[in-house]
């Protein structure tokens, strides 16, 4: 969990991160939400478990949205 400065909308940039987490960690992305107001998806979540929600909520103290996750 956490800003990984690759926009995840663009493919080509966070395939080798998708890949790399999908292969060692057995991980995928949680979320498909726009995480700041710039219209990029930079901050992310990934995990192995199937049972997993997780959400991009609104902030008014920063240019990122908080992303959350229960298990």
């Amino acid at each position: 969990m956490g800003d990984f400065n690759i926009n995840h909308l663009h493919l080509s940039k966070s395939e080798k991160l998708c890949q790399f987490m999908e292969r060692h960690l057995k991980a995928k992305p949680q979320i498909s939400d726009l995480t700041t107001d710039y219209h990029s998806l930079l901050d992310q979540i990934y995990s192995s478990k199937p049972a997993i929600s997780a959400g991009v909520l609104e902030t008014v103290w920063s240019d990122h949205k908080i992303v959350w996750a229960a298990i």
